[in-house]
């Protein structure tokens, strides 16, 4: 069994992917809120994690170069997102 915290962590974050991939096939606009807000709750939840840091001690292994490079992209879409919705806005 697993706590009750990560069960309701796990089940937001599984409904939040369904709602943005759903947005997404659907070609909705709102899919970029949806995945903007996704960056954002995966990077909150995974930058606290161990493995981001395990490299200072130990050189890089798996674990912290899949966390490095999620990070990056999360990162990447949470500055990118919002770019490309002001430059639409503009366009309009």
């Amino acid at each position: 069994m697993v706590p009750k915290w990560l069960f309701y962590s796990v089940l937001t974050g599984w409904l939040a992917y369904v709602l943005a991939a759903a947005a997404v096939a659907a070609g909705r606009q709102v899919a970029y809120v949806f995945v903007f807000l996704l960056a954002i709750l995966t990077l909150s939840v995974s930058l606290p994690r161990p493995e981001h840091y395990a490299f200072l001690g130990s050189g890089l292994t798996l674990a912290a170069a899949t966390f490095l490079i999620g990070s990056a992209l999360q990162l990447s879409l949470i500055v990118l997102i919002p770019i490309y919705l002001v430059r639409k806005r503009k366009k309009s």
